[in-house]
C-alpha cells in the first residue's frame, strides 16, 4: 500500500467518537503525506539538534497504533512488537529503523493502522 492509497477522509457529521476517528484518520493522511515516498537516505537523516530520523517516527508510529489498540481491545499486542522486545526496549524500534527499508517500514505502518482501524470499529 501506498500513502496515496489511504481512504480520504471526510469530515463527518456526528458525535464525538466520529469526529475523534476522523481527526485520527486526518492526522494519519498527513504523516503519510508529508513522508510516503522517502527514499532511505531521507528516512534515516537525523533532524537536530535531536538524534530522531523519520524512519524511527514512521516504525514508532506502527507501535504506537498496535500498542494502544491492541491494549483497548484487550488483546496482545502482535510481531514484530512482542518478540523483538519494543516494549522493553523503546530504542530498538528507533534504532532497528535504521536499517529496515522503506518498504518494510511503509508496510509496517500501513498494516498496524488498518489493525488500528478494525479495532477500533469492533470497539
Amino acid at each position: 500500500m501506498h500513502w496515496r492509497e489511504l481512504p480520504r477522509v471526510e469530515r463527518p457529521l456526528g458525535g464525538e467518537v466520529e469526529m475523534l476517528l476522523y481527526a485520527l484518520d486526518r492526522a494519519r493522511q498527513q504523516f503519510g503525506w508529508k513522508t510516503g515516498g522517502l527514499g532511505a537516505e531521507e528516512l534515516r537523516r537525523t533532524h537536530a539538534p535531536s538524534t530522531m530520523t523519520l524512519a524511527g517516527l514512521v516504525k514508532h508510529l506502527a507501535f504506537v497504533e498496535d500498542g494502544f489498540t491492541a491494549r483497548a481491545a484487550g488483546e496482545p499486542i502482535g510481531p514484530p512488537w512482542d518478540v523483538r522486545g519494543w516494549v522493553e526496549n523503546d530504542r530498538w524500534g528507533w534504532e532497528s529503523a535504521l536499517t529496515d527499508a522503506p518498504d518494510e517500514l511503509y508496510g509496517l505502518w500501513y498494516t498496524a493502522v488498518e489493525r488500528s482501524r478494525g479495532r477500533l470499529v469492533g470497539a
